[in-house]
């Protein structure tokens, strides 16, 4: 069998919980289970919570990436996959334990949603001028993942999720890109999300459609990289996104483009601002952005442990008595 029609019978099987598993399987970790676990703050006590003491680390060498990958492929629920443009990898560390809490991620804004150009104010008959401009100064918590038992037991990912809008981070992301940022953008990974639901740094906003790439395998798209370099190399697949590259795979295989995109998972949409201006910024009705709703990691950590995780021991405690 050829390889054009190989890959035409295996889009009639792409399902999103048959390739799940192989979605998230491209990573080996450097040590074993029990390396990492030593690692992960582990306490189930809010004695432990009150001594916590934020800080956040870029991803910069192979160890901390080891680190974050471990996390990510074998913590999160998510289908993996590459994003193109920007990145920035965080680890989420206690200074005082010692031990990593979870780790987050921020990546160039992809999403195509009309809940979000509704949510930004945005004229369809200004996209051209204005697309560039919103995609340099937006960015998407694609990864916001806290170790376990933290995250359940004390609302942890409420913290890694508040901490996207730490000045600290934002400052981090400035030194590697020269960009500020104005808007933050994420998803749920399954209809409305409880891990962002009551935070006032981001608002629930609509669903998106069901469409993606993240259920597509990396097996697939190992062939259809290579069917379009082989016959298409003008495309220059190398330098287009996973996206981009499915699109064009399907205008050439004269294929509804939805066949393959469509995983029918709807997401919840959250969107939140970094400052009062700067939806005027984004819209280029002012020029100066003034991030004033961004906090320092130590005021996050402060209200967090108060608003959230505390309460959450308590009821999880009264749960069991």
């Amino acid at each position: 069998m050829d390889l054009k029609n190989e890959i035409l019978q295996e889009i009639e099987r792409l399902s999103v919980k048959k390739h799940q598993e192989e979605t998230k399987s491209s990573y080996c970790p450097k040590n074993d289970p029990s390396f990492y676990s030593n690692l992960f703050w582990n306490s189930s006590s809010y004695d432990d919570v009150e001594r916590i003491q934020l800080e956040l680390i870029p991803v910069e060498n192979e160890d901390q990436r080891d680190l974050f990958n471990f996390i990510r492929h074998n913590i999160s629920s998510m289908p993996q996959c590459e994003t193109p443009g920007r990145v920035m990898s965080v680890l989420i560390h206690d200074k005082y334990s010692k031990r990593f809490l979870g780790i987050i991620q921020l990546t160039t804004d992809l999403l195509k949603s009309q809940f979000k150009d509704e949510f930004i104010g945005f004229d369809e008959k200004k996209r051209g001028q204005l697309k560039k401009h919103i995609r340099d100064h937006s960015a998407n918590l694609s990864i916001c993942v806290p170790v376990q038992p933290f995250g359940f037991d004390f609302c942890g990912g409420k913290l890694l999720a508040m901490l996207a809008f730490s000045i600290e981070l934002h400052q981090f992301y400035e030194m590697k890109y020269s960009k500020s940022l104005a808007l933050i953008t994420t998803t749920s990974i399954h209809g409305k999300s409880i891990q962002y639901d009551r935070l006032k740094q981001l608002k629930f906003i609509g669903y998106t459609k069901g469409y993606g790439t993240s259920h597509i395998p990396v097996s697939f798209m190992d062939k259809a990289y290579r069917f379009l370099e082989e016959n298409y190399p003008k495309f220059n697949v190398k330098k287009q996104s996973k996206w981009q590259s499915l699109r064009f795979l399907a205008q050439q295989l004269h294929i509804d483009s939805n066949q393959l995109f469509y995983h029918g998972d709807q997401r919840g949409i959250y969107c939140g601002w970094t400052g009062s201006n700067t939806k005027e910024f984004l819209l280029k009705k002012q020029t100066d952005l003034n991030r004033d709703k961004l906090q320092s990691v130590e005021t996050i950590t402060e209200f967090w442990k108060e608003r959230w995780a505390k309460q959450r021991a308590t009821h999880l405690k009264n749960q069991n008595t």
